[in-house]
C-alpha cells in the first residue's frame, strides 16, 4: 500500500502527463519553462551572440540572474501558453520602479529569450507559437543631451586636482575617452607609451565584448605614468570607483558643473565632433556597433590617433 505523499506525487506526474499528451494530440506548441530556461542558459555557457562572439561573464550573468527570476515567477508553465499580459505583469512586479533604460533591457532580454525558444521549437519539429513580447508597449527612454564645456573650463577642472592620482583620473578619462570600469581595470602592463590596451582579465571586458580595445593618451599623462610606473600587475588608479566619481562630481561643483564620470568620456567624443574629426570620434567611443559610415570610411590607425590627440594636449595642459 503506497503511503498518501507518493499517491499525492503519483497523481501530480500522471496528471503532466496526461497534459502532456493532450498538447501533443491538439498539435499545441509545448516546452516547460524549466526546461527552456535551462536550455537557454546552457546556450549563453556554449554558445556565441549574433555578431558571432561568445557571451561575456557579464552578458550571462545578467541574463541568468533575469532567466532565474522568470523561472521562479512563471515555474512549471508552459512557455507557449504565457500571454502578453502575464509577461507585463512579470515586468511590473520587479522593474517597475528602475530606469527606462534597465526596463528596456528587460524586455529586449525577454524577446530574445522567447524567440529563443521558438527557433528550439522548430529544430524539434514542434509546433512554434507567437512572442508574446513582441506585443508589449514601447518604453520611451530619453537620452539625456550631454552639455558642453568650454576647453578653458575643462582645463581649470582637470588642474584643479591636487592629488596626483586624482589628476591622471581625470585627465585618462578626458582625453582617451575611457569608461570607469576601462579606467578602474587599466594595469601599468596595459600602458605602453601612449597606447592603453584595455584587456580583458578576470571579470573585466571591454564593453565592445572584444578581447582588447586600444585607447591613447597624451604624452604628459604618459609621462606621469613613466615616472610613478610600479608592479606590472598593479592598478594604474589606486582610488575606488566611488572615489573616482565623487572627486568628478566634487571638481565639477567648483565650477557649477553637474558631471560624473561618464560626462568626461562623452566631453572627449564632443571635442572631436566639433572639430569635424568625426574618425577621432569612432576611435575614442570604441562602439561594437557596426554603423553605415564604417564600410565606407578606413578607421584612424593608432600613430594617426596619437598625432591628432597632440592638438588636444596642447589645449588643455599648455
Amino acid at each position: 500500500m503506497l503511503s498518501p505523499q507518493v499517491q499525492l506525487l503519483m497523481a501530480a506526474v500522471f496528471k503532466r502527463l496526461e497534459t502532456i499528451e493532450a498538447k501533443l494530440d491538439k498539435k499545441v506548441a509545448y516546452l516547460p519553462v524549466d526546461d527552456a530556461v535551462t536550455a537557454y542558459q546552457k546556450h549563453l555557457a556554449e554558445g556565441v551572440n549574433k555578431r558571432g562572439r561568445r557571451f561575456t561573464e557579464d552578458s550571462i550573468r545578467n541574463f541568468s540572474w533575469f532567466l532565474d527570476r522568470f523561472g521562479q515567477h512563471f515555474a512549471e508553465r508552459n512557455i507557449a501558453e504565457i500571454t502578453t499580459e502575464e509577461c507585463n505583469a512579470f515586468l511590473m512586479a520587479y522593474w517597475q520602479n528602475t530606469s527606462s533604460g534597465t526596463y528596456r533591457q528587460r524586455i529586449t532580454q525577454l524577446r530574445v529569450f522567447f524567440n529563443f525558444c521558438i527557433q528550439l521549437l522548430k529544430r524539434r519539429g514542434s509546433p512554434i507559437f507567437y512572442n508574446p513580447a513582441d506585443l508589449l508597449d514601447p518604453i520611451e527612454h530619453h537620452v539625456e543631451q550631454p552639455v558642453w564645456i568650454p576647453i578653458e573650463l575643462m582645463r581649470m577642472l582637470i588642474k584643479s586636482a591636487q592629488d596626483k592620482n586624482c589628476w591622471l583620473a581625470l585627465a585618462i578619462m578626458a582625453t582617451a575617452g575611457l569608461r570607469i570600469a576601462d579606467l578602474m581595470n587599466l594595469r601599468y602592463m596595459d600602458v605602453e607609451g601612449r597606447i592603453l590596451h584595455l584587456r580583458a582579465h578576470g571579470n573585466y571586458r571591454p564593453k565592445s565584448g572584444k578581447r582588447e580595445e586600444i585607447a591613447v593618451i597624451p604624452a604628459i599623462v604618459s609621462q606621469y605614468i613613466d615616472a610613478v610606473r610600479r608592479q606590472p600587475e598593479m592598478n594604474v588608479i589606486t582610488m575606488s570607483e566611488s572615489s573616482v566619481y565623487m572627486a568628478v562630481r566634487r571638481h565639477g561643483r567648483r565650477f557649477g558643473l553637474h558631471i560624473g564620470t561618464h560626462d568626461l568620456r562623452k566631453w572627449c567624443a564632443s571635442y572631436w565632433e566639433r572639430m569635424g574629426e568625426y574618425g577621432m570620434v569612432n576611435f575614442v567611443l570604441r562602439h561594437s556597433a557596426t554603423q553605415l559610415r564604417d564600410r565606407y570610411v578606413a578607421p584612424l590607425s593608432v600613430e594617426e590617433a596619437i598625432a591628432k590627440q597632440n592638438l588636444l594636449e596642447k589645449e588643455l595642459f599648455n
